[in-house]
């Protein structure tokens, strides 16, 4: 199997623990497994058969190949050295699966890697971690698979050694400059590297499982002995398989074992030279023999002749002579798991160049290039030296080892180093208890030698000391593995516990210094920590002796009274000549550092004094610093005597500045008085009281620092040593191990320097550090690797600096209710707190120009200098570093210049501070970066950083640089703003777009590049809108050419990252969407992950196919991608039942205890879906919308709905549009407790529920757990936490601290997860309401199209009626929100119902359901007037269409009329015919008169009888009067400008246009009542008559009309001038409409006009239809009915003069040109006309 993706899929399932994958795929793979890297390679056969094109790959597929393909495969095959059909066959896998952004032949490549490294790891995993001893027993059951191993490391060797000569030829040829070339090496060695390893660990666990004969043994030994140089560090790939051999010798028959004791033993006799020349083999023939004692001394019955020392212990020293300890030191250095950031130094003294002195370092020489230039420099100078000295050196040039180009990449992985170090650790266990008689023997050996000589030296001694290279190998070996140190500490009665016993003692001084050495790191750990301390305060009952020279011939018990006494001693002397020893104190990393042209004086010390202290302090800083007790005992004890040896060391100026300083740093920890305490430690010695007077001005304000510090830190050492302490000493408390509701408290005294007469804080320090240090370090003459390591404590003493004070604590503090902000504070005084913490004096300090140079200088070392190095190398922790401090200090920057300047600057903070304290004149840190405007790119190249932190750091600076406004405002000159004209038009900028193209292309494989990717998607969503008026970064990011503020191109083919080019970000995205919406189609468990990245995607895509300035562009690309078609076949169906949600099933039960809610992978796949199907929902009905609307294709269209309508899936027989409303299946049931948080009632919860937003990190991959959120719940720590402080702090004598804190978690714990219930539950129904939204407007595009016949259209709309109508029923019992949003979903697909249908009986029977539902939505108590407005219009219109079936009718009328809620529902609909809100009182009134209309033919009008009883009639009467009287309220007495404000009473045009429309609505059904003589009598009764003559309205000039005000304003006002209110004259001539150019304030529609007409008209209808309905001899309605038309004269004498003027003058236009007969005034002018007429005549007849 050559494609990759099987061995990837089994790599993954083993990952999951997915143990029936992982079974089916082993089967399948067993083969290729087998044969590991192994490949069949090139042939002239296989190239035959390929060049002729006709080809069958082995899965049966007879293909005929073209030439580009044959070529491809060919070019990959001599690449490769891969036979030519595998080749083939490999390509045609990645033409079929090609990557995105990726050539072919290179992702064939990629394919051949992964394949490779997956096998690998594959069976790793099966050999050394698998319990299935079938599929381990298929691998180790034949001897070909070790061979298969064998052949595998060579074939790794081969390939390095082919890269080699790769390099030789490009040299040759002059293309060894080539970027591409010198990156495919690079990968290949890296990847290369990786194997070697990997097969290390096969090996080691065919070792392991006992199946590696002595034959392979000696081969592999024998391979590794010979091919391999003593400093190469591939040797350590083989060591695993080879310690675990030896340590297993109980397998092996005893022949074997015995023939390889004898080989050995007559290799050490016969072949000394050659074993000296390899000191491998002499370590695995010590190890051997080591594990030979073990294997003999099971057997007593065979020991009775062999004579141990001749055979065992002469052999081994032989071994340790011939260089076997010192190659094992090397080995243990080189694969150490030291921790240089937590400890100290490496070591106090560089022990290691002293010990090391035959071999080199391990370098992985294999795999890295010789520094040619270097090596003949070298050459050239041992030529000079040979050449001065009259050629009497001893070194010739042609013997000088090569200096290498060191590759930091290649180190040895800590997974490799589990299965090594065990292994390792056990040689050394065995060697302790087999051979104390041989370390015995080096020890007396060594001490002989002291006694013998006086005058030996350091030199001479280190040659022979193997006995201390031995305690190194422990100290690297065991060092930072506490796992591995407690084997010497759980019994106390083993060897290996008697080993450290006995090895305690001593007269020897380098010894004892490497005995304290290993001693140290058997301090690795808590509990190992306390164990050391313990041991050396217990070793104390054996003192022999009280002299602690250790220079003397006294033998020494090594315990903490001896250390003590041996520096107190020390101090004694340190005051005589001069002697420099600087060059002895380590840098880490070995390397040693002594100012150059500076010779350093210190006083006179031995040599031997120095080692011997150096392993002392080594030793008390390591058990201080891996344990907060051990901190505190060493620093107490015997009066604080440690502390004092330290402080005396320091006042006497002694050589140890920087070990004691480091010694020190040990002692820091939680304990803040400890820390204030070294303060004033640190504080006595800079500012010595006796000398400080002398660089300090007149009036004591100022010091001359850089004097002050330059006699105590003179040293490289001194100063590193003394940063890292002040660092520590303001880093943050471990929250784990403090009590959070503590108060706060500075870490050093507040009048620190006040006892030393200066004035008091901690500026002084930062000052020097900042102003003469840190501007420098770029300057001096330090190595680059000094430079970093100096740079790196300097940033994370800036950093911690920043983050000592939590800037949301003041705003914070006003919302939780806190009676006093001082009682948050230990000294009881908020002022005075904020003017001594230290990230005031970072940020005066930051803002200096010198000091932001510098952090831009190191944040612009440029993507192409990290790319390749790991994420813990030096220049990517300063950059990290450099990125954090910077976005710190954005972050910061409001809070410094508005709150902590102003307390910092009053007149009564009595603090020492700079002469310049402030912004130094900066508006903001903004303008700096504005600067150093090229910064802003490399903040956008390292977002696609393989360093996650680096990443999202630069992302979160970038986007806070596109929020601030000297970089968000546009230039109206070029249209864009500044961020993105930087971006756009910088040489970097096509690499930009593929940086984040990059980053998001990178394969998911943790919670911090998925978090990372959200980020970058939500930075590009927060810079889109659906109505973007001009381009903003997130459009160049995406791939357009952006041509000024407001047009867009998809850019240009060859220019990378553009959308036309292939590649681009916007491609990405849609990629990752195609994937994402895949996977989550195909599982029931949908993951968070997924949902997640869609919805975010989708959001991204709807904003720029919405927008005006991008639709044109991107909608067709999209259509291209056929994302429509792809989004309606992979979206799943979802059920409450069946699906789970990350892992869990759907609870509905809302409540602290559903922990579907409370953890948030699960509720937040939930939500996240919804999101993600509102957004797909609304893509769907916008794209088709398009189609419709610009004429696009008629068969994609066609195709478009059809998708929709119909549904392919075999088991679901809904339509896909209809499965979409599965979502509403789900609903919780809110029994959420009520908050019952005592401590936190006062807290201001609207503010609370504002300020939480969703959480973006660690939440996706990783397990479910209490401490993660699907919601950023820091606000509710911040504010419980001043909570806690204070009111701990006003009850501290009434609670116990661990009451009080268990209380406070639990009711905290309680409030976040009520919290969480809360917010679940509002955006639940906000997502799920607006997702049923989406899918109600893609219905209203889906049947408004003309693409569908009418009959399926109204089969289709049938289809909806049924399924949504039972939801309907349940939501206007339930949540009104959805039922309105389906309601109105109705009353359109109602209209566009075929209702052309002979059968009214079967219109009747298909739509009843509907009608039933609008009874009970009108009769629901929930139901709101919108929701009512709706129902009253289909049931008018349902009502209409069967008003002609009068046996339908009867059917429909008997249940209304005898039904027990009848009363009740013509009650509403008659409350809201009168005093109705919105349109409500409209859709009422039509209601009432279809039904009206069709029981006016019935004997029993039940409908009249409701409206007179309870006076609803008169009431509805009584509203002519009031529309009339409302009409007449706008009246204005002038037409003077009116200033703002005048209207009071929201006196808008719109309003009235509502009233006097209703106000013809009541009039037209009082006409449908009065065409009845029931319902004629039924109005006069109702004083009809009375009303209408009080209607203003029939009184007005018709000639001068009446003058109208309302608050619209005209729109070409000043906003900041006086507005002038509209004035409106509504006369005969002019209807009642809004002037163009005006305005309201919340009205920005008004086309609807009324005409006066249309208000009169139906008046005269009303009055002719009562007189004709009471007949004509109804005297008293006669003369009622004259009365009103006397009152109207005027009106009517101005109608009829119109009439008469309309009749001569046919075709007169009018001012806008519209003729006049045919607008609405002429036809209500011809109405009136004949109603009047009719009136008269019926009056006077």
């Amino acid at each position: 199997m050559w494609d990759s993706s099987a061995f990837t899929l089994l790599y993954e399932s083993i990952r999951r623990h997915d143990v029936i994958s992982m079974d089916a795929s082993l089967k399948k793979l067993q083969d290729d497994l087998f044969d590991l890297i192994l490949n069949p390679l090139k042939n002239e056969s296989s190239r035959a058969v390929l060049e002729s094109g006709d080809v069958t790959f082995p899965d049966g597929q007879q293909s005929k190949l073209n030439k580009d393909f044959i070529l491809s495969s060919i070019k990959l095959s001599d690449e490769l050295n891969l036979d030519e059909l595998v080749a083939a066959n490999m390509f045609q896998y990645s033409l079929n699966k090609r990557s995105l952004g990726i050539s072919t032949f290179d992702a064939a490549k990629a394919n051949y890697y992964i394949r490779r490294q997956h096998i690998l790891y594959i069976v790793s995993y099966i050999l050394n971690v698998s319990n299935d001893l079938k599929c381990v027993e298929f691998f180790l059951g034949n001897e070909k698979f070790i061979e298969n191993i064998i052949k595998s490391f060579n074939k790794v060797e081969t390939e390095l050694e082919d890269i080699k000569d790769l390099i030789k030829r490009s040299k040759l040829l002059g293309t060894y400059h080539s970027t591409q070339l010198h990156q495919s090496i690079k990968f290949k060695r890296d990847f290369l590297f990786q194997e070697h390893q990997t097969l290390g660990e096969i090996l080691a666990g065919v070792v392991n499982r006992s199946k590696l004969t002595k034959d392979y043994f000696l081969k592999i030994l024998d391979n590794l002995t010979l091919n391999y140089d003593a400093d190469d560090l591939f040797i350590v790939n083989y060591l695993p398989a080879l310690f675990l051999f030896c340590s297993k010798l109980n397998y092996l028959e005893d022949l074997d074992v015995i023939s390889l004791h004898s080989n050995f033993t007559k290799e050490l006799l016969n072949d000394e030279k050659n074993l000296a020349s390899k000191p491998i083999k002499a370590s695995m023939i010590l190890i051997f023999l080591t594990f030979f004692i073990d294997r003999f001394n099971q057997q007593p019955e065979k020991l009775e002749n062999f004579d141990f020392e001749k055979n065992c212990f002469n052999p081994m020293l032989k071994c340790i002579e011939l260089g076997a300890i010192e190659q094992l030191m090397s080995i243990a250095a080189d694969t150490t798991d030291f921790n240089k950031e937590k400890g100290v130094n490496e070591t106090f003294y560089d022990f290691r160049s002293l010990l090391q002195r035959h071999i080199p370092t391990l370098i992985p020489k294999r795999a890295l290039d010789i520094d040619e230039e270097a090596t003949l420099a070298l050459k050239r100078k041992l030529q000079q030296e040979r050449f001065k000295n009259h050629n009497n050196s001893s070194i010739l040039e042609d013997s000088v080892t090569p200096i290498y180009i060191l590759n930091k990449n290649l180190k040895i992985t800590k997974h490799f180093m589990q299965l090594f170090a065990p292994a390792f650790s056990n040689f050394i266990q065995r060697f302790i208890s087999n051979s104390s008689y041989l370390l015995t023997k080096l020890k007396d050996a060594e001490e002989d030698l002291l006694l013998s000589s006086e005058s030996i030296t350091l030199d001479e001694l280190s040659e022979k000391a193997d006995l201390e290279r031995f305690y190194l190998t422990i100290f690297y070996l065991y060092s930072s593995r506490p796992f591995l140190c407690q084997v010497f500490w759980n019994d106390k009665e083993s060897e290996a516990y008697n080993f450290i016993k006995r090895a305690s003692v001593s007269n020897s001084p380098l010894i004892s210094s490497t005995y304290c050495l290993m001693l140290s790191a058997l301090a690795s750990g808590d509990q190992n920590s306390i164990e050391v301390y313990n041991f050396l305060f217990s070793n104390h009952a054996t003192t022999l002796t009280s002299n602690v020279n250790i220079g003397s011939m006294y033998t020494l018990r090594i315990n903490w009274s001896t250390i003590y006494e041996a520096l107190i001693y020390a101090n004694t002397v340190s005051s005589e000549p001069v002697l420099d020893t600087s060059e002895n104190f380590a840098l880490p990393g070995n390397s040693s550092f002594r100012p150059k042209n500076q010779q350093i004086v210190v006083p006179e010390i031995g040599e031997d004094s120095i080692i011997c202290r150096a392993g002392y302090f080594q030793l008390i800083a390591q058990v201080a610093f891996n344990n907060e007790k051990t901190k505190k005992q060493l620093f107490e004890s015997d009066n604080m005597e440690l502390p004092k040896i330290l402080s005396n060391f320091l006042n006497n100026e002694s050589p140890f500045v920087g070990p004691c300083l480091l010694t020190l740093r040990s002692l820091v920890g939680n304990d803040i008085e400890i820390r204030q305490k070294i303060w004033v430690i640190i504080d006595g010695w800079i500012f010595n009281r006796s000398k400080v007077h002398q660089f300090m001005s007149k009036d004591g304000s100022k010091l001359n620092l850089k004097r002050i510090y330059s006699n105590y830190l003179k040293t490289y050492i001194d100063v590193l040593a003394f940063v890292n302490l002040i660092n520590d000493l303001i880093s943050p408390l471990d929250n784990n191990k403090t009590d959070n509701f503590k108060q706060w408290e500075l870490y050093y005294p507040v009048n620190l320097g006040l006892d030393n007469g200066r004035k008091r804080g901690i500026y002084p320090y930062f000052e020097y550090l900042f102003d003469e240090i840190f501007q420098n370090v770029n300057k001096g003459h330090l190595s680059t690797e000094e430079r970093e390591y100096l740079q790196i404590p300097f940033l994370k003493l800036a950093l911690n600096c920043l983050n000592f004070f939590n800037e949301s604590i003041i705003e914070c503090s006003q919302h939780c209710n806190l009676k006093n902000l001082n009682n948050l504070f230990t000294n009881r005084n908020f002022r005075e707190f904020v003017q001594s913490e230290p990230s005031s004096a970072i940020m005066n300090f930051m803002f200096q120009e010198n000091n932001y140079n510098v952090l831009f200088e190191l944040c612009s070392v440029g993507i192409d200098n990290i790319v390749d190095k790991p994420s813990d190398s030096n220049s990517v922790t300063i950059l990290e570093l450099t990125l954090s401090i910077i976005n710190r200090i954005l972050i910061l920057q409001p809070y410094y210049i508005d709150n902590l300047l102003p307390i910092i600057k009053d007149s009564s903070n009595t603090n020492y501070l700079t002469s310049s304290v402030g912004t130094h004149g900066l508006r903001s840190f903004f303008d700096a970066i504005l600067f150093k405007l090229p910064v802003v790119a490399h903040f956008a190249l390292y977002v696609g950083a393989q360093h996650l932190k680096v990443a999202s750091t630069s992302l979160s600076i970038l986007d806070k640089i596109s929020k601030a406004e000297v970089f968000a405002t546009s230039n109206e000159l070029i249209g864009k703003n500044r961020l993105l004209t930087t971006l756009d038009t910088i040489d970097e900028s096509a690499r930009i777009k593929n940086s984040f193209i990059d980053q998001l292309e990178t394969e998911i494989i943790s919670d911090e590049n998925l978090s990372l990717k959200i980020e970058i998607l939500n930075f590009i969503n927060s810079h889109l809108s659906y109505n973007d008026n001009e381009s903003t970064v997130s459009h160049f990011l995406l791939g357009f050419q952006v041509r000024g503020k407001n047009t867009l191109t998809l850019g240009f083919k060859r220019s990378k990252g553009d959308i036309d080019s292939g590649r681009s970000v916007l491609s990405t995205l849609l990629y990752i969407l195609n994937l994402s919406v895949e996977i989550i189609s195909k599982n029931y468990n949908i993951e968070y992950t997924f949902t997640r990245l869609t919805s975010l995607i989708m959001e991204i895509i709807l904003k720029i196919t919405r927008s005006a300035m991008s639709r044109n562009l991107v909608t067709p690309y999209l259509r291209s991608n056929n994302l429509f078609l792809k989004l309606i076949s992979s979206e799943p169906k979802i059920d409450s039942d069946l699906t789970l949600w990350h892992g869990a099933k759907f609870t509905n039960n809302l409540n602290q205890n559903n922990l579907f809610t409370t953890q948030s992978q699960s509720i937040g796949s939930f939500l996240s879906f919804i999101q993600h199907r509102s957004f797909i929902l609304q893509y769907l009905a916008y794209e088709l919308s398009n189609m419709l609307s610009v004429n696009g294709s008629v068969s994609l269209t066609k195709k478009y709905i059809d998708s929709l309508i119909h549904n392919n899936e075999p088991l679901s027989g809904a339509s896909k549009v209809l499965n979409f409303l599965d979502i509403l299946e789900f609903n919780f049931i809110n029994i959420i407790e009520p908050l019952n948080a005592k401590l936190f009632q006062d807290f201001d919860y609207d503010y609370i529920l504002k300020n939480i937003k969703l959480n973006n990190k660690n939440i996706f991959l990783s397990d479910s757990s209490d401490s993660t959120s699907l919601y950023d719940l820091t606000i509710i720590d911040v504010m419980v936490e001043l909570a806690g402080k204070e009111i701990k702090f006003l009850h501290r004598n009434d609670i116990g601290k661990q009451n009080f804190d268990t209380l406070f978690e639990n009711e905290a714990g309680y409030l976040k997860k009520f919290l969480t219930n809360v917010i679940t539950i509002r955006d639940f129904k906000k997502y799920q309401l607006k997702c049923l939204h989406s899918w109600a407007t893609l219905i209203q595009v889906i049947v408004s199209s003309s693409s569908i016949d009418s009959v399926t259209k109204s089969n289709f709309i049938l289809k909806i009626f049924q399924s949504i109508l039972p939801k309907i029923n349940d939501y206007i019992e339930i949540d009104i929100s959805f039922a309105e949003e389906l309601i109105s979903a109705c009353v359109l697909l109602y209209d566009l119902y075929d209702n052309n249908e002979d059968n009214i009986n079967l219109i009747s029977l298909r739509l009843y359901p509907l009608f039933k539902t609008c009874v009970n939505g009108i009769l629901a108590p929930l139901s709101t007037p919108d929701l009512r407005s709706d129902l009253y219009v289909l049931a008018n219109r349902y009502l209409n269409q069967i008003e002609n079936s009068q046996d339908v009718l009867d059917d429909l009328l008997t249940p209304i009329k005898e039904g027990i809620e009848t009363e009740r529902f013509f009650k509403i609909i008659l409350e809201d015919s009168i005093g109705g809100e919105t349109s409500s009182r409209i859709t009422s009134l039509l209601l009432l008169e279809t039904f009206m209309k069709i029981t006016s033919s019935r004997q029993d009008n039940f409908i009249l009888s409701l409206l007179v009883k309870n006076n609803y009639l008169v009431l509805l009467i009584r509203s002519i009067k009031r529309a009339d009287d409302l009409l007449f309220s706008y009246a204005a007495t002038t037409l003077s400008a009116i200033p703002t404000g005048i209207c009071q009473k929201n006196t808008s045009l719109s309003n009235l246009l509502y009233e006097l429309t209703a106000f013809k609505t009541t009039l037209y059904f009082l006409i449908r009542l009065a065409e009845t003589r029931s319902g004629a009598s039924k109005l006069i009764q109702s004083e009809i008559y009375r009303v209408l003559r009080s209607c203003s309205v029939l009184k007005i000039d018709p000639d001068i009309g009446i003058d109208l005000k309302f608050d619209e304003f005209n729109v070409s006002d000043s906003d900041d001038g006086p507005q002038t209110a509209v004035m409106v004259n509504l006369s005969l001539d002019t209807p009642l409409k809004l002037p163009k150019g005006y305005r309201h304030a919340q009205q920005t529609n008004d086309d609807t006009s009324i005409s006066l007409f249309e208000i009169i008209v139906p008046i005269f209808q009303l009055l002719s239809a009562i007189l004709i309905s009471m007949g004509p001899s109804n005297k008293p309605v006669i003369d009622k009915t004259e009365e009103i038309l006397k009152s109207s004269e005027r009106l009517m004498l101005g109608v009829l003069k119109r009439d008469l003027i309309l009749e001569k003058t046919p075709v007169l236009k009018n001012s806008e040109g519209l003729i006049y007969q045919n607008d609405v005034s002429s036809l209500g002018l011809k109405e009136l006309v004949k109603q009047y007429t009719l009136l008269f005549g019926l009056v006077n007849q």
